[in-house]
């Protein structure tokens, strides 16, 4: 392990906030080991967690550059975010999980003020007192008793639609690098240059291991890979990593074979390199795209790369028949930003074209 790691890791359980400085080369390779779980421009958080803090919270290396200096020390990912200036994008994720955890949050509250509301209810009857049925109170009382199980069932209904929203809270900026990132480009290539390290990293293992003539039932075979994957990894996360991944797929022969990491693993990995790639060069592509902007007759179509959108704009609120044209291809209302949106890109495009020539000749049929 670094010793730079370890001194990171020495100022973490002293509390404190010192930065550590890297090697370049450090910095290069923690960056590249594994995809960054957030990066911006000159700063990363390396993605593979050390530990967790007492919130459970993982705790990653945050790496910087700072004047000619590679800094690093171990945070949490919301602190991280707390040191960066967010980008409008990582803003407006931020927004969007705040208003689904105050919303949350009201549910919790509504749904506690409808079990006050029939604990109380539910006091002032005598414990096992029944319904006195052909009493003159029987109607009442029955009535009285339905509105404790309607607070009930409105208690547990909030519960449920509190712990839905938690959970789409939980997972808002999850779903790997969005296109509408300003950043797509650099956190992708960090992503490639991730896994080409990995290509080459199991290549070389596997060399090493015909080298020792490893044998997948030798009795000493699972300590001699563990000493030979951890003497060419930093990290002890890696290290356990890459060690269950090259047992798991030894373990499925029962007769005798050279011990190397299952040949999938290349492939898939190899396979996804390409597939970042391409997405790379279709969002390079799509920047070095000229804006175009289409007009017709009561309607203007506009594209903005910055919040890579199309948008469709009215002189006046569409008729049905034009809404429903546009759902169809589709295109949705945003308030914010008042005109029809679709993410930017080529289908999106494509799909623009088509509404305003249907448009145009819906027009021209009128005169």
């Amino acid at each position: 392990m670094s010793e730079h790691y370890e001194q990171c890791v020495a100022n973490y359980y002293a509390n404190s906030t010192e930065w550590v400085e890297f090697t370049d080369d450090e910095y290069t390779w923690f960056l590249e080991c594994v995809p960054p779980v957030s990066s911006r421009r000159d700063a990363y958080l390396s993605g593979e967690p050390y530990t967790h803090n007492r919130e459970g919270e993982p705790v990653y290396l945050a790496m910087h550059q700072d004047e000619g200096k590679n800094l690093g020390r171990l945070m949490t990912l919301r602190e991280f975010k707390q040191f960066l200036e967010p980008n409008a994008y990582e803003q407006r994720i931020e927004r969007r999980k705040e208003r689904l955890e105050y919303r949350a949050d009201r549910a919790r509250r509504e749904a506690e003020s409808h079990k006050q509301s029939a604990d109380r209810m539910a006091s002032v009857i005598p414990f096992g007192q029944p319904i006195l049925v052909g009493h003159h109170s029987e109607g009442r009382d029955r009535r009285y008793r339905e509105r404790i199980h309607g607070h009930m069932d409105k208690w547990c209904a909030g519960l449920d639609e509190a712990k839905e929203l938690d959970y789409q809270a939980s997972r808002v900026g999850t779903g790997g690098i969005s296109s509408d990132d300003p950043d797509a480009i650099q956190k992708l290539t960090y992503q490639v240059e991730a896994g080409e390290r990995l290509q080459r990293l199991v290549k070389e293992l596997n060399q090493r291991f015909r080298n020792a003539r490893l044998m997948t039932d030798q009795e000493d075979a699972p300590e001699k890979s563990h000493a030979i994957i951890d003497d060419h990894c930093i990290s002890e996360q890696q290290t356990e990593t890459l060690y269950r991944a090259l047992w798991q797929h030894a373990r499925m022969y029962q007769s005798s074979r050279p011990l190397k990491f299952p040949a999938y693993m290349l492939t898939n990995n190899n396979a996804n390199i390409r597939r970042l790639k391409e997405r790379i060069e279709e969002l390079r592509k799509r920047e070095a795209a000229p804006e175009r902007e289409i007009t017709g007759e009561g309607f203007r179509v506009e594209e903005d790369k910055l919040d890579n959108r199309i948008l469709f704009h009215f002189d006046s609120k569409p008729p049905e028949t034009v809404r429903t044209i546009l759902k169809r291809q589709g295109f949705r209302w945003s308030p914010t930003r008042e005109a029809w949106i679709r993410m930017l890109n080529t289908q999106g495009r494509y799909a623009a074209e088509r509404v305003a020539n249907e448009l145009n000749q819906r027009a021209s049929a009128q005169l």
